[in-house]
């Protein structure tokens, strides 16, 4: 399968563009895309093994799940928004 492919799979290109904006708590992740969180589970593990998405763990009270898109991801998400924006003009 190839990588264009993963991505098509559990909304893997829906989390991308919305990580775009910021990093997100799972939980809001979770909320924004939709689904359950089952399958946003299998998609980020999917998006790390493609190293567009990583997982930032805080030390501290409260410890959060942070997902954040890697420097690849960032590029990968700003190429999607553009794409999406042609065809929808």
């Amino acid at each position: 399968m190839t990588a264009l492919a993963e991505l098509e799979h559990r909304k893997m290109l829906q989390v991308l563009v919305t990580l775009l904006e910021k990093p997100l708590h799972f939980r809001e992740l979770n909320r924004r895309v939709g689904g359950s969180s089952n399958t946003l589970n299998k998609a980020l593990k999917n998006l790390e093994k493609l190293n567009l998405v990583k997982e930032i763990e805080k030390d501290e009270f409260p410890f959060l799940r942070i997902i954040a898109l890697t420097d690849k991801g960032v590029k990968v998400a700003e190429l999607l928004k553009q794409i999406e924006k042609l065809i929808s003009e």
